[in-house]
């Protein structure tokens, strides 16, 4: 599997990140592309941003007037992916969990529903959960 193209566009505010929390995220898809050799994906875009910008997304795309942690689309060999930090914040506190940590756990659900995966039952949400859990073990 040729390794894919990863942007990182940061329009948030909420956590701080710096050069080695932009490469751990890069080391976070391409561990997520790993687990799916067949993956066609030559570009990843990932999109940090608050609760506000995620909301308009989720209302555009998912007819869903309200925020939320993550979204991903696949647009022919390009994977988009939106993540709110401002979201991750909040979820990290009532799970106590740290911020980073639950970003990082967005990218790599984010690269899940990349490839294929879905969340739309709970048998389903558990098996995007355990194998994310497995990608940020790795990590």
């Amino acid at each position: 599997m040729q390794k894919p193209e990863i942007n990182i566009l940061n329009l948030q505010k909420n956590i701080r990140l710096g050069a080695k929390e932009i490469k751990n995220i890069k080391k976070i898809v391409l561990l997520a592309l790993k687990s799916q050799s067949d993956a066609l994906l030559r570009k990843i875009n990932i999109c940090l941003m608050d609760n506000q910008k995620i909301k308009k997304l989720n209302k555009k795309h998912l007819k869903a007037d309200h925020p939320t942690d993550v979204l991903a689309f696949n647009i022919e060999e390009t994977g988009e992916i939106a993540i709110s930090a401002q979201q991750a914040k909040i979820n990290a506190k009532a799970y106590k969990t740290e911020d980073l940590d639950e970003l990082y756990l967005y990218v790599a659900h984010g690269c899940l529903h990349l490839l294929g995966y879905d969340d739309n039952t709970a048998m389903k949400r558990e098996l995007m959960q355990n194998k994310a859990s497995k990608i940020l073990q790795n990590l």
